[in-house]
């Protein structure tokens, strides 16, 4: 997902990475990687920025497994590009591909781990700007190959919501639905999903799900930039007025989720 807050408005798409099928270049086998369709529900960031999400072929990837690290064909491009090193340690400057593009460089600020399906794997905090993390196994929560902003002001922000193997979601949580964005939606059914109005926000916001969404049973979950669940409160109705209270300024991640815990929306709000 790509949000992107600007004066005047807002320019939000949603879409999938698949790998399907396999390339040999030079004698490296890598996995090909497409975006199936671009979802776009406004595209009126406003303010002169632009971002070019469009669906097709978009490179290939390789794995030196024994190495653990993740190597980037661009398209039309025969010279491969570092894009993840798991090997990082604290303090590391992360370069490749996806290297921050400002000023001033991403630094590995912590190492831990997350759940991810039934097992733990280890988790690099990166950029405490945006929130950026990589996961083992899975790659970055910016997105799989976009670019980090770095400290850059109005970037536009990029969101992993999901990420599933073998038809079985693994991140955030088993339990989340990760439909693959195959086909262009009908905007009035993607504007019914969850949204948060102002964002960023000082003291309270508003969300919102329109289209008549029927709110029954419904629960929203917020989780800090670490992953970590810190508030979960019913959802009477709609509109619901979110209040700061006692969450410190900073990052946060939110879905909705029904009472059979599937997940009905999510996405992401900034305090300050």
């Amino acid at each position: 997902m790509l949000i992107c807050l600007g004066w005047g408005g807002i320019e939000n798409d949603s879409y999938s990475y698949i790998f399907s099928g396999d390339t040999i270049v030079g004698l490296q086998s890598y996995q090909k990687l497409f975006i199936p369709a671009v979802n776009v529900i406004s595209n009126t960031c406003g303010n002169g920025s632009t971002v070019d999400i469009t669906a097709g072929y978009k490179g290939a990837i390789r794995q030196d497994t024994s190495n653990k690290q993740i190597f980037f064909l661009p398209p039309s491009d025969s010279v491969e590009q570092l894009l993840y090193d798991f090997n990082m340690q604290v303090g590391d400057t992360v370069k490749g591909y996806i290297e921050s593009y400002a000023f001033q460089k991403d630094i590995v600020q912590s190492i831990d781990s997350v759940l991810v399906g039934s097992s733990y794997r280890k988790r690099w905090q990166i950029n405490p700007w945006y929130g950026i993390q990589f996961i083992e196994g899975i790659g970055s929560t910016y997105g799989l190959i976009e670019k980090s902003p770095g400290n850059i002001i109005d970037a536009p922000d990029y969101s992993l919501t999901c990420f599933s193997q073998d038809g079985q979601t693994l991140y955030p949580d088993t339990s989340s639905s990760c439909d693959l964005i195959d086909a262009i939606v009908d905007k009035e059914i993607e504007s019914s999903r969850p949204t948060i109005s102002p964002n960023p926000f000082q003291s309270n916001a508003t969300l919102l799900m329109n289209v008549g969404f029927e709110a029954k049973n419904l629960m929203l979950k917020i989780c800090n930039s670490l992953g970590v669940i810190v508030r979960t409160e019913n959802i009477p109705s709609f509109p619901f007025i979110l209040e700061k209270k006692s969450l410190a300024n900073g990052i946060y991640f939110y879905k909705v989720q029904n009472d059979d815990m599937i997940t009905v929306g999510n996405g992401k709000f900034i305090l300050y």
